[in-house]
């Protein structure tokens, strides 16, 4: 069947090629060789891989052969292998098998394979590999490129049909190997100034060397053969365009090794030489003058420079306006340089110069005067001035109405000026008594500590003998129905007279007392009091807090039994009294009422012991 086959094929090419006609195919598929590596050297191994990478279906390929180049490589394996009979393996499917043909069928340099099942009924359209073939390259492999091919008899598809198919080969380079070298002549070039030559050598094209002679036995390299650039000689150049004042100038170098070869450098600018300038337009008293400059090099160029003005020279200058008491004159300067310009000055006005003035209107109690003063320049300007009113001067004033509890008494004042001037005034009856109270010191340490510097900034107290109060002052402004506590506004200008008690175990007659007042602006003031038979007595025009420092009080030294007895007995009559001097009603310090006669034993018996005292001893309790 395959013998018919065959001759069937070849028929057909004959007739087709005889006719100069192609063959129409049922398809077309490639056939492609692969290598691991393409770079090798003696000794080296290659695997080629058979490989059907476009397959439009087929049964069988008939008369695969892979050709090398056998004086290169030698075949070192094959798979499948020829040499084992019954060797196959399936190409794409395990009933269709790749059958390697043997050695002994096999001419030198060529592995051939038949492929596929012609017994097939279907088409097999799978692809990928079909055989390995692993070479190994001769030691005396030379150097070069070649290629492992790959070709085809025939093949066919299931309805008989030839299929083509396209071949593709690898190509393999060697390297290190030997070589034929095929060596071409490269003649010497002399060097330039601006590019290098080489001396003669000869090139392999196969393997790239160089030789420095034709037979190839004195191998060089291409730094050996080449001669430097020998590089540019200039003269010592020429101006080819001169420089100006303003312009750069060009001088050109040939190179004595080639006359083509030129270059360039610029000469600076000479710049400009001024001379010293001429004035060419006058400057004024206002406007600036001009002065030129030309250039020495080229008389083209020119430069200029404003002159300041002269500014002006005035004069001493005229009054042109004499000043009057209230306007101003004018004095008027001329410019020496142009008497058409002038400028002017105010002159101050003179002012007035007033006389002493007289009194024009009188002035009364409530009705200011007038003084009229002249200017002594020019009468007929005048000034007055205010003579303020003389103000009141009230009497005493005389009680026209008595203050009761219930009502505002009236006070009635008449000028002494003008008796036809009076005015009234109200008064309220008598402010409310002071409420005392007495306390062991005040909530504020900084107030106590002030209270007490204060007492004993006088050594003659201590800070042990002090007793603080607080003071409540009230006023009634209400004609007396309801009091109310005094403030700033309300506290009368006489002040209130406060009655503050005897600290405990003080008494008037053998004690001195001080007390001390802490002022809104932080000031202690020390106060006198006047000292009645229960109280002590101040004017205060201010609040609390009050603090009363006392000490045991000094007895004067008796001048005789009489004097002394005198005196004793003085002192307990007016201590025993139940008025004060002041008005101050007193009650006894024992709340009991002792007769005049005691109090006079007492005395007696005081002064009987003064008698026995030595003269000059002073006792304090």
């Amino acid at each position: 069947m395959m013998k018919k086959l065959k001759t069937f094929l070849l028929l057909n090419i004959i007739v087709v090629l005889a006719m100069g006609m192609t063959v129409s195919a049922a398809g077309s598929g490639k056939l492609v060789l692969t290598a691991d590596k393409t770079e090798l050297q003696p000794g080296d191994t290659v695997t080629i891989t058979l490989n059907v990478t476009e397959n439009p279906g087929i049964i069988t390929l008939d008369g695969v052969s892979v050709k090398y180049d056998a004086d290169v490589f030698s075949v070192i394996a094959k798979t499948p292998d020829p040499d084992v009979e019954g060797s196959e393996e399936g190409l794409l499917l395990p009933d269709i098998a790749t059958r390697p043909v043997t050695d002994d069928q096999n001419d030198a340099g060529t592995v051939k394979y038949s492929l596929g099942k012609d017994t097939a009924r279907s088409n097999y359209t799978k692809t990928g590999a079909v055989a390995t073939l692993v070479l190994n390259v001769k030691d005396s492999a030379m150097n070069g490129t070649t290629d492992v091919t790959v070709s085809l008899t025939s093949s066919l598809d299931k309805d008989e049909e030839f299929v083509t198919f396209s071949m593709s080969p690898v190509a393999l380079t060697i390297t290190g190997g030997k070589c034929v070298h095929e060596l071409s002549k490269v003649s010497a070039v002399a060097a330039t100034c601006e590019k290098e030559g080489n001396k003669e050598y000869y090139k392999c094209s196969i393997c790239g060397k160089l030789f420095s002679d034709a037979a190839g036995t004195t191998e060089t390299t291409g730094d050996a053969v080449a001669i430097k650039a020998i590089g540019h000689a200039w003269d010592n150049g020429t101006v080819t365009k001169a420089a100006t004042c303003t312009e750069k100038g060009v001088k050109t170098y040939t190179c004595t090794h080639d006359s083509s070869h030129t270059m360039t450098e610029d000469i600076a600018a000479t710049g400009h030489n001024w001379d010293e300038g001429k004035v060419t337009t006058e400057p004024g008293c206002e406007t600036k003058g001009v002065k030129t400059y030309t250039c020495t090099n080229d008389s083209s160029h020119t430069k200029t420079e404003a002159i300041s003005a002269t500014g002006h020279s005035w004069d001493e200058g005229k009054v042109t306006t004499e000043p009057g008491c209230e306007t101003k004159g004018v004095k008027t300067y001329t410019c020496k340089n142009d008497s058409s310009h002038t400028q002017t000055e105010d002159i101050p006005a003179t002012g007035h110069s007033w006389d002493p003035g007289k009194v024009t209107t009188e002035p009364g109690c409530e009705t200011k005067g007038v003084k009229t003063y002249t200017c002594t320049h020019d009468s007929s300007h005048t000034m007055t001035e205010d003579i303020a009113a003389t103000g009141h001067s009230w009497d005493e004033g005389v009680v026209t109405k008595t203050a009761t509890a219930t009502e505002d008494g009236i006070i009635t004042y008449t000028c002494t000026k003008d008796s036809s001037h009076t005015k009234a005034e109200t008064f309220k009856e008598k402010t409310r008594e002071p409420e005392v109270n007495t306390v062991t010191s005040f909530s504020d340490s900084t107030v106590t500590t002030k209270l007490i510097n204060a007492l004993v900034s006088n050594k003659e107290y201590t800070e042990k003998d002090i007793a603080y109060y607080d003071i409540e002052m009230k006023v009634s402004l209400d004609n007396g129905k309801t009091y109310v506590p005094v403030t700033a506004e309300t506290m009368p200008k006489e002040g209130v007279k406060v009655r503050i008690p005897y600290p405990s175990g003080t008494n008037p007659v053998d004690y001195d007392f001080v007390v001390l007042h802490l002022l809104s602006n932080g000031t202690v003031e020390t106060l006198e009091p006047e000292e009645a038979s229960e109280y002590l007595i101040i004017t205060a025009k201010s609040f609390s807090p009050f603090a009363v420092g006392y000490k045991e009080g000094e007895e004067d030294e008796p001048d005789d039994g009489d004097d002394n007895a005198s005196t004793a007995t003085t002192a307990a009559s007016s201590n025993s009294t139940g008025t004060a001097n002041d008005g101050t009603i007193r009650s006894p310090k024992t709340g009991d009422m002792i007769s005049a006669a005691m109090w006079i034993l007492i005395a007696c018996a005081c002064a009987t012991i003064l008698l026995g005292t030595a003269y000059g001893y002073k006792n304090k309790r």
